[in-house]
């Protein structure tokens, strides 16, 4: 009984954590750094292969705008969601394996 718990509880801390570290990451840490974004909609290029995008912004088709602080934090919520989840995810795993071996560790040196 005591295993699932510690397990529940890694997986709620693993989650949190996970949220903050990603946020932090990708959007507050590089809050000045400009990125460039495409400056396009989105139905223009959602059809392309990433070879038919890539020589459309070689040949100056499509334009890429520059981007940072709220605008770059919008951009990466609304158009780029998939790069937060990925970090998300990275970060998840690696903080749920440490809350579940602290909270075992704890455990077994309550028992000790």
């Amino acid at each position: 009984m005591q295993l699932r718990r510690i397990l529940l509880l890694a997986i709620g801390v693993g989650a949190v954590v996970a949220l903050f570290a990603s946020i932090s990451v990708n959007i507050l840490l590089p809050w000045s750094v400009e990125v460039s974004v495409i400056d396009a909609p989105q139905e223009q290029v959602a059809g392309l292969s990433p070879n038919e995008l890539n020589d459309k912004l070689l040949s100056g088709a499509i334009r890429l705008k520059s981007v940072s602080g709220a605008d770059k934090a919008h951009y990466l919520f609304t158009q780029a969601p998939m790069v937060l989840a990925r970090t998300w995810a990275y970060y998840f795993v690696a903080s749920s394996i440490a809350a579940f071996v602290v909270g075992f560790l704890a455990i077994g040196r309550r028992a000790a």
